[in-house]
């Protein structure tokens, strides 16, 4: 039977918080300066579709609803550039089983007309996961990267923004079990803004 240790309620508590925060924020701060520049920080949540397939094996599909609420940062250096990353983790375990992950992101993104303004953007981007298992006394670790594509719409209110987001990812394992992961995302952010000029 799997049980929560004390790091998963930490996991799901603090982007709840951060949400509160961040739409306090967005509500009752004037933003005295550009949107267009300074760094973002908000959470993402959302729903994912992992298909995994061989040669030799018909495809499995794996829905999570909802994914673990994943951090962001993100800076501007130009009008219609952003560049960040995203991070999140959790753990759960059992009576003799223990199994951790971290996923880490890195993107950038287009924005239409101004990342300063409700509008249409682009992004590309990579992530590793990293899961770490272990049983008894042994344990494992391993490690997957992805490269994928998406597209996202934010709205902006106040210093705030809002943000839908469709995302593919292409997962890349060990070449030897010939694996093929497929990941489509939808997910929803909100972000504050700070700084700038």
């Amino acid at each position: 039977m799997l049980r929560f240790t004390p790091l998963a309620p930490l996991t799901i508590f603090v982007p709840f918080v951060a949400i509160y925060v961040l739409a306090t924020v967005a509500i009752v701060a004037p933003s005295p300066v550009s949107a267009e520049t300074g760094v973002e920080i908000g959470t993402l949540l959302g729903v994912s579709r992992l298909s995994i397939s061989n040669e030799n094996e018909d495809p499995v599909t794996l829905i999570g609803v909802p994914g673990i609420p994943s951090l962001y940062i993100s800076g501007f250096p130009s009008e219609q550039l952003a560049i960040g990353t995203e991070f999140s983790f959790g753990r759960m375990s059992s009576d003799d089983l223990s199994l951790g992950a971290l996923y880490l992101g890195g993107q950038g993104a287009f924005f239409m007309r101004s990342n300063a303004v409700s509008g249409p953007y682009l992004l590309g981007g990579g992530a590793l996961l990293t899961f770490n298992a272990t049983e008894d006394d042994d344990s494992a670790r391993w490690t997957n990267y992805s490269a994928g594509a998406g597209l996202g719409y934010q709205w902006r209110v106040g210093p705030a923004f809002l943000r839908t987001e469709g995302r593919y990812q292409r997962w890349f394992v060990d070449d030897d079990l010939n694996l093929n992961l497929n990941q489509f995302s939808l997910l929803l952010g909100l972000g504050t803004r700070f700084g700038g000029r």
